[in-house]
């Protein structure tokens, strides 16, 4: 895919945008099939199905799998084309393009480029006013009177990084990486447009869309697996994606008839055998804190215990999880800790 991806940019970059327009539904039309096999959602509704793979396109860090739809970053592929090139142009060739008004002129190819630049700078006026929206009245409040607002992921380049035509002649190193930069417009409106959706969808999917958007939820993805620690056997990087994705699990099927610890039946999307499994969330718990515990103690040395039970002002009938030199790392509790305690 990674190739793929580099050879369709390079033509995205270098030629018309109506020259490339087949051969990115193509590209994206195969990803989608490749997607619907390795991931196999075949036991998910229709809806769920198009749910998933809109919400694969996304960044990992905003809750996708970073499969990126083409045709939504053909825009920012051709504004960062020119950013970086129209400088030299204008160096190299001052008799053919020294005079050249590119926020003006009206050659096709900078007809192309001033309508994707409006297009990217219109769509970054609307997240920016959501964003505004979002933030404009808390959401709820802790139980110490502490604002929560809605969430977003963060990352939004900032209007003035965004330079306007006239100075893609410039020397301004906001014409590095400037594909990278408008690209960011385009996933952060499309991540505002899939939160849109969820209501349809129910509170669970919602619940589930802003958990693995959360910084770092989707590290896992990243790990290269050809460090021996970092590797995942397929059946659990296949459950952890669909579960990801909001899709019924192929691990799970016929497993209905089975109960949990506390006689609960599993069902199909994992949430009772990831809270109540066959030996209960405790154990479940207990592992990954033995694990981590066993990472960090070897960085931290003695300077970080495991569940003290002497902490104080922590909670008096919960203890951390760990603690090092008085700041608390987690809560070895099924209920909700304090804000503070998750630092």
């Amino acid at each position: 895919y990674k190739r793929q991806n580099t050879t369709l940019v390079y033509f995205l970059r270098t030629m018309p945008l109506d020259v490339t327009a087949d051969a990115v539904l193509e590209h994206d039309r195969r990803v989608e099939e490749l997607l619907r096999a390795i991931v196999q959602t075949q036991d998910a509704s229709p809806a769920e199905r198009e749910r998933a793979l809109v919400q694969a396109r996304l960044p990992v860090r905003m809750g996708g799998l970073g499969l990126t739809l083409q045709r939504h970053i053909r825009d920012a592929a051709v504004v960062g084309s020119w950013a970086l090139c129209w400088r030299p142009m204008q160096r190299l060739c001052p008799w053919l393009f020294a005079h050249v008004d590119i926020a003006a002129s009206t050659r096709p190819a900078l007809v192309e480029l001033q309508q994707a630049h409006a297009r990217l700078l219109e769509l970054h006026r609307r997240v920016e006013a959501t964003h505004e929206q979002m933030n404009a009245a808390p959401y709820d409040f802790t139980k110490d009177g502490e604002e929560h607002f809605r969430f977003y992921p963060g990352g939004l380049p900032p209007r003035k990084t965004l330079l306007p035509l006239a100075d893609f002649g410039s020397s301004s190193d906001l014409l590095q990486h400037a594909q990278r930069r408008y690209s960011q417009i385009q996933h952060h409106f499309d991540w505002l447009m899939f939160l849109a959706r969820m209501p349809q969808a129910g509170r669970r999917d919602g619940v589930r869309f802003i958990a693995v958007s959360q910084p770092h939820a989707g590290a896992f993805l990243n790990a290269v697996p050809s460090k021996g620690a970092f590797r995942v056997p397929t059946w659990a990087m296949r459950i952890a994606v669909q579960r990801r994705l909001g899709l019924p699990l192929t691990a799970a099927r016929g497993r209905d008839v089975y109960e949990s610890k506390h006689g609960q039946c599993f069902d199909a999307y994992g949430d009772v055998a990831q809270n109540d499994g066959q030996a209960g969330h405790q154990t479940r718990h207990f592992e990954l804190l033995q694990v981590l515990f066993s990472v960090l103690r070897a960085a931290f040395g003695a300077r970080l215990r495991k569940e003290p039970v002497d902490c104080e002002s922590y909670s008096s009938t919960h203890r951390p999880d760990l603690e090092m030199e008085g700041e608390w790392v987690g809560a070895s509790s099924s209920s909700r800790p304090s804000a503070r305690a998750l630092t």
